[in-house]
């Protein structure tokens, strides 16, 4: 990383080819510190030639997230961001542990704990204990496309701090949720604040859920 920031990457395999492969027992850990613009840090790709985890199963992976990120356009994905020939696409994903604990300052800050494409999770636990400041925080626990997700505990804790601040345990989009339990803690402050349990869309039933909602809404909140 140049002393500005700029294009800084984090990532194991800048290029992996690990088309068709399984990796098993993985664990990642990765604390990163960011200043400037385009900062990101996944431990898989970013900016993947010929993608990393295509169309391959991911099993019992464990990647713990610390970062701070200060700038525009701060995203956090354990898997992937900007999916040229994406990671983990169409991929299955068992058993995975992905805690993030995240502070973003600046524009457009995202926080998915796998990927912003379709994916399939089952008994997946994933805490997300996250403050944004700023425009367009969103905290989504999947992704903001359609998902199939059963068996999942998502409990989230956030602080969300200026316009159109969204927590959405599922997706914005359609999607299915059978048996999920989803506590939600949350504070709004700012324009158009939203907490919505599975989406701010209309969703394919909801069998056997639990969702405790506890929020504080400041002014102009929905």
């Amino acid at each position: 990383m140049n002393q500005y920031g700029q294009q800084s990457l984090n990532q194991a395999p800048q290029s992996s080819y690990s088309n068709g492969y399984t990796n098993l027992n993985t664990s990642q850990p990765v604390i990163s510190h960011y200043g400037g613009y385009q900062a990101h840090n996944s431990p898989y790709s970013l900016q993947p030639s010929h993608s990393s985890q295509l169309n391959s199963s991911s099993q019992y992976v464990s990647q713990p997230v610390i970062s701070h990120y200060g700038g525009y356009q701060a995203q956090n994905a354990p898997y992937s961001i900007h999916p040229n020939y994406t990671s983990q696409m169409n991929g299955n994903s068992q058993n995975a542990s992905q805690p993030v604990i995240s502070h973003y300052g600046g524009y457009q800050a995202q926080n998915l704990q796998h990927s912003m494409q379709p994916n399939y999770s089952s008994n997946a636990s994933q805490p997300v204990i996250s403050h944004y400041g700023g425009y367009q925080a969103q905290n989504s626990q999947y992704s903001m496309q359609p998902n199939y997700s059963s068996n999942a505990s998502q409990p989230v804790i956030s602080h969300y701090g200026g316009y159109q601040a969204q927590n959405s345990q599922h997706s914005m989009q359609p999607n299915y949720s059978s048996n999920a339990s989803q506590p939600v803690i949350s504070h709004y402050g700012g324009y158009q604040a939203q907490n919505s349990q599975y989406s701010g869309y209309p969703q394919q039933g909801s069998m056997a859920s639990s969702q405790p909602v506890i929020a504080h809404y400041g002014y102009s909140s929905n």
